[in-house]
């Protein structure tokens, strides 16, 4: 289930990069990459582990973990990837320029 996991939460970013054409690196496609990305942990935990907590608990449960996707990956990301194209690190790469 780990390999199934890891290509989820690798796929579904790429999915909005592909949305964008891969042109677009701001802080808003980043937030809503990582946030897409959380969607799979999010259904997955609350389907095989938290079957038996209510419905308010399981929906809150997701929004934390779409939330906390979206900031530490997302955000998290976007200012680590600006910091390293400030030192020139990422001079050839796209990202560098978004």
């Amino acid at each position: 289930m780990v390999v199934v996991d890891g290509t989820l939460q690798g796929l579904l970013p790429e999915l909005v990069f592909l949305a964008f054409a891969y042109r677009r690196w701001n802080m808003g496609v980043a937030v809503l990459a990582a946030a897409v990305a959380g969607l799979s942990p999010a259904i997955r935990d609350n389907i095989a582990y938290n079957v038996t907590w209510p419905l308010e608990y399981q929906l809150t449960y997701g929004v934390i973990v779409v939330l906390s996707a979206a900031v530490i990956a997302g955000v998290g990301a976007r200012l680590l990837t600006t910091a390293l194209a400030r030192s020139g690190a990422l001079a050839p790469f796209p990202s560098a320029r978004g």
